[in-house]
């Protein structure tokens, strides 16, 4: 009976510590660090009717977000207009990944100032 513990014990201690030997001097696992977050502004462009501004979010080499805090918005139509332009043109931008997008049907003024300040902001994050 006393061989038959000593076996036991032995076969245990071999296991227990086959089960805790780390095959990798490494070290603990890392995990990737995600990108940072970016919020980058464009520069404010004069276009008929008053001033247009593009906000962009940036996460390492995407563009996650547009935004625009100015556009022309003086009186209720002007503002109903700029708002339909500019939802075309973000959804665009985002596909596009830049901007090379096309204008939007009558809104070209508003077109090429949103680019110019989109691409203002674009070369401030590097892209």
């Amino acid at each position: 009976m006393t061989r038959m513990t000593v076996w036991v014990l032995a076969t245990l201690t071999i296991l227990v510590l086959a089960f805790n030997y780390h095959t990798s001097t490494a070290g603990p696992l890392k995990r990737a660090a995600k990108p940072a977050l970016k919020t980058l502004v464009g520069d404010k462009v004069k276009v008929k009717g008053g001033m247009v501004q593009v906000r962009i979010a940036v996460s390492g080499a995407t563009m996650t977000a547009v935004d625009v805090p100015v556009y022309p918005s003086a009186n209720r139509g002007t503002r109903k207009h700029s708002e339909h332009a500019l939802s075309q043109l973000v959804k665009e931008t985002l596909a596009a990944q830049s901007a090379k997008i096309e204008p939007v049907g009558g809104a070209a003024a508003l077109s090429e100032g949103y680019r110019k300040s989109l691409r203002t902001a674009l070369d401030k994050a590097g892209l």
